[in-house]
């Protein structure tokens, strides 16, 4: 039976007739194969996990829906979740998206995360890590240039005259919010600004 619905009645030698009733009664009993146990034969279960800080931000949540769209032409499905940058709510989805066998990752990685992005690596498993990078960690990753974004921003402030420019942002040691600040900092000195430290 399962050769007939995954395509491959033909390839078995399955008669015509055969195929066509089990794919009716298929149909008539709205059957579809469980991926979990496609994946344990196959090794695929066209999944793939994201894990984003907050699904709610829009910037996140625009991601996620590009990803589905993209994951979708290719008959993939996405399972995603947020960690609200807990480190404890990433190491449980990452076992979550382990347990279902995921075919692959997207990532933003929270902070201390180093572990287990080092375990995924190793484990072979295609992964990506997006908005952010672990510079001690060699992996694919996606994001802006926030160096140069942070310095375009306040070159274009100083070109149009001002100078007590403020830098808001948060006490983080996440590579994206030191890139950005390193820009910033670049921009005021290059054009001969001084501004209060942290």
């Amino acid at each position: 039976m399962s050769f007939v619905l995954n395509g491959k009645g033909r390839e078995k030698r399955i008669s015509e007739q055969v195929s066509k009733k089990i794919l009716k009664l298929a149909a008539k009993l709205k059957y579809k194969p469980n991926q979990l146990a496609r994946g344990l034969r196959t090794g695929k279960t066209k999944t793939i996990g994201l894990i984003v800080e907050d699904i709610a931000n829009h910037f996140f949540a625009n991601v996620a829906k590009i990803v589905e769209e993209e994951a979708d032409k290719f008959g993939y499905k996405v399972l995603y979740g947020s960690t609200e940058d807990n480190l404890n709510k990433a190491r449980g989805l990452l076992e979550v998206l382990e347990y279902r066998q995921v075919d692959g990752y997207i990532i933003t990685p929270t902070p201390n995360l180093d572990k287990e992005i080092e375990i995924l690596k190793n484990s072979r498993k295609p992964m990506v890590l997006m908005d952010r990078y672990l510079p001690q960690i060699p992996t694919n990753y996606v994001m802006v240039n926030n160096f140069q974004g942070a310095y375009d921003a306040a070159e274009y402030l100083l070109s149009l005259g001002y100078r007590k420019i403020a830098y808001v942002t948060t006490t983080s040691e996440q590579i994206q919010m030191k890139e950005r600040m390193n820009g910033f900092t670049a921009a005021m000195k290059a054009h001969g600004s001084s501004f209060p430290g942290k």
